[in-house]
């Protein structure tokens, strides 16, 4: 199998590309890259930091599934997530569950639930509390939790005739969800 022509690297931001091209393309290892309006959006990959303030809730979310095949059909961490014809994302966990009868597969297949950490930058904390969260709300996944350990909350946004109704949880409360019956993550200690 022959390698692609393209390569992507840090010098390519604002890069213009396909869906095909960014799909093809090789890349450097140590870095993350999304498709943003159809140019190519280089991020640096997450730190030790970041991956502790979603460990508990992979593993919360693998669990479940474990427990739950009926419910939920696969989590998958840091996957690919289409949200229009220009921008691909590359979400923290995307849950996916059985009831979902789209047929699709990822990167199209719309996920149900989405958990996104917040980077201190400010350029990033805008993309996940702003662009992101309409961008997930146009497409319709069904939950967008956003993780901060920076301010120490969780914000729900849950899907309600089209558009997301917020939640904010603090470090002494428990997060749950209606579209995950049982399940019940405590906030102390992870945020």
């Amino acid at each position: 199998m022959g390698k692609s022509q393209l390569y992507l690297s840090e010098t390519d931001d604002g890069l213009e590309l396909s869906r095909e091209e960014f799909a093809e393309a090789d890349h450097d290892e140590r870095l993350r890259f999304e498709r943003v309006n159809g140019r190519l959006r280089v991020m640096v990959p997450p730190g030790f930091d970041h991956h502790r303030s979603v460990k508990p809730f992979r593993n919360h979310l693998g669990a479940y599934e474990l427990e739950h095949p009926e419910i939920v059909e696969d989590v998958f961490q840091e996957g690919w997530q289409v949200t229009d014809d220009e921008t691909d994302r590359i979400p923290g966990i995307q849950v996916y569950l059985c009831a979902n009868e789209d047929p699709r597969r990822f990167p199209e297949r719309v996920a149900d639930m989405i958990f996104e950490s917040v980077s201190e930058d400010p350029r990033d904390r805008r993309r996940d509390y702003g662009d992101k969260r309409d961008e997930y709300e146009r497409i319709g996944v069904r939950e967008y939790v956003i993780i901060d350990r920076f301010e120490r909350r969780l914000t729900v946004l849950r899907l309600s005739d089209g558009r997301y109704v917020e939640t904010v949880l603090g470090p002494d409360d428990v997060y749950t969800s209606p579209l995950l019956p049982g399940l019940a993550i405590p906030l102390h200690g992870i945020l």
